[in-house]
């Protein structure tokens, strides 16, 4: 039914600047600010993953994942919801305009009997139901 992707990402460090009398104590200060920020530059990911079907919900939490890495990786898995959640309004509702009678239902019953697709049994119990309506 649903899928929905969310979560933070944050990266810290120390937050050390860095400077110097002249040109060159400036660049040593910089470079050595540099190095210190990146040495104690952390990460922290939290990442929740909520999936709703029809009887349940789920939700995962990931502190390994980026959450739009996984968002990324979950399009075609979203796609195919969409797709679930519209086919079965597709397959109910008869085309617009036109209705089919009972010697058509009668028809198509027999090409798929024919074809092999109903069996004998299946093929009789189809037809009674249709004759019944």
């Amino acid at each position: 039914m649903a899928l929905q992707v969310s979560g933070s990402t944050t990266r810290t460090n120390a937050g050390v600047f860095g400077g110097g009398f002249g040109v060159v104590g400036a660049a040593e200060g910089m470079l050595a600010a540099t190095i210190i920020n990146s040495l104690t530059t952390t990460t922290k990911i939290y990442t929740v993953l909520r999936i709703a079907t029809t009887s349940a919900e789920y939700v995962f939490v990931s502190h390994k994942i980026d959450s739009d890495a996984l968002r990324m990786s979950l399009v075609p898995v979203q796609v195919r919801i969409r797709q679930a959640q519209t086919a079965p309004q597709a397959q109910l509702s008869p085309p617009s305009g036109s209705s089919l009678s009972i010697a058509d239902e009668l028809t198509k019953l027999a090409q798929l009997h024919e074809s092999g697709a109903l069996d004998d049994g299946e093929f009789a119990s189809a037809k009674a139901r249709l004759l019944k309506s």
